[in-house]
């Protein structure tokens, strides 16, 4: 792999893993985002006042700060939104956007490692520490120590500026109490340390609202930052649609300035297309719940059979899985390749995200082609 930074930034592992194989392979089981819609079916999903703004959408330039109506929906799904908290973004823009507005050399960044590379990159690259917060693989993932808050007490510090939360996590899908959710707002208030919630996945709780999280925009903390988007829960992630919400109005303020270098503002039909996806949530949520139920029992059906090449624990929410690779003599990796080379289909070896996940893959399950791609597996690990 290239190792040779591009203006400080280390190559992107995982997206250069996908740009690699994901549309050549037959099957792809390590996307992370759910079974998609077509423009038609969404589009008869829109509202009277939708599809008018459709059909008379003019291609020219549009608001910097999102869509009024778009941004007015995004904030009515939070208990206290207001729409000039919410910025509209392309999702991972609204990383970049905060940690270059917040993040200076020598502060510390606190991260859930593996992560999104973004959400370390862009933070090291300006100059910043990055602590990473490791969970304890060797434990079910539905553990509450499976993420320790003693774990994460221990790297906070007086230079920390941001902690990275990311609930449900990506890769490993783990989540936590609404009352862990609430120490890590004190531990960061303790040091008065921003928190920025990535929340794509929030809304996908498999058993129901009673486990989802509350959004870091609605709690009492004021530097706590929810980004969010229409890649996971909505199946749209080709609308490249997104948002940050904050009520802190320095920061806003911030964030708006430094979009000015970066998309300046979002295309008018994306715009139009997210309003009428964000109005249909419900609808796409409950559509993506099932397909996702319905991947993992397939995908816990055929670990039972291999006990001896896989371990894998049902997270509580999320497309995703991470689960372990425990042959005997054949790496991940080599597994993973044999897979892309033999079956074409594509799984997410841990090594993508950290040398520490030796063993680990990641596949998801929130696409109705999971499970062609699980038979195809099966039959694969079978003949080992």
């Amino acid at each position: 792999m290239m190792e040779t930074k591009v203006a400080g930034f280390k190559p992107f592992a995982l997206e250069r893993y996908f740009a690699q194989h994901e549309f050549s392979v037959t099957y792809n089981l390590a996307a992370s985002d759910c079974e998609t819609i077509t423009m038609q079916a969404l589009l008869e999903l829109a509202s009277a006042q939708a599809r008018s703004l459709w059909d008379n959408l003019s291609l020219g330039y549009t608001r910097a700060e999102g869509l009024t109506e778009l941004r007015e929906v995004i904030a009515g799904d939070y208990a206290t939104g207001r729409p000039d908290d919410v910025l509209t973004v392309v999702p991972v823009e609204g990383i970049y956007l905060c940690m270059r507005a917040l993040v200076e050399a020598g502060d510390e960044v606190i991260v859930p490692w593996p992560s999104y590379q973004s959400l370390h990159e862009v933070a090291e690259a300006s100059g910043a520490s990055i602590k990473a917060w490791r969970p304890d693989l060797s434990l079910p993932v539905t553990s509450a120590d499976f993420f320790s808050l003693e774990t994460l007490r221990s790297l906070v510090s007086d230079k920390t500026r941001v902690i990275v939360v990311n609930f449900p996590h990506n890769p490993t899908g783990a989540t936590i109490s609404h009352a862990r959710w609430t120490e890590i707002l004190q531990i960061a208030s303790e040091v008065g340390a921003y928190v920025l919630s990535d929340e794509m996945y929030r809304g996908l709780e498999h058993a129901g609202v009673a486990d989802r999280l509350r959004a870091a925009y609605d709690s009492d903390y004021d530097r706590a930052i929810s980004l969010c988007g229409l890649s996971k829960r909505h199946g749209l992630p080709g609308l490249r649609t997104g948002w940050v919400a904050t009520r802190h109005k320095a920061l806003m303020t911030q964030l708006k300035t430094l979009k000015d270098y970066t998309t300046i503002c979002a295309p008018g039909p994306a715009e139009v297309l997210a309003l009428i996806g964000m109005e249909a949530q419900d609808f796409l949520t409950e559509r993506s719940l099932q397909t996702i139920l319905h991947g993992f029992d397939r995908w816990d059906g055929m670990v039972q059979a291999y006990p001896g090449l896989l371990r894998s624990t049902r997270p509580k929410a999320g497309p995703i899985a991470f689960p372990k690779f425990t042959h005997p003599s054949m790496t991940v990796d080599a597994f993973a390749a044999e897979l892309v080379e033999k079956l074409g289909l594509l799984v997410l070896p841990g090594s993508v995200y950290d040398v520490a996940c030796e063993g680990h893959f990641r596949v998801g399950l929130g696409r109705t082609s999971a499970g062609a791609a699980i038979s195809s597996l099966d039959t694969f690990l079978a003949e080992l």
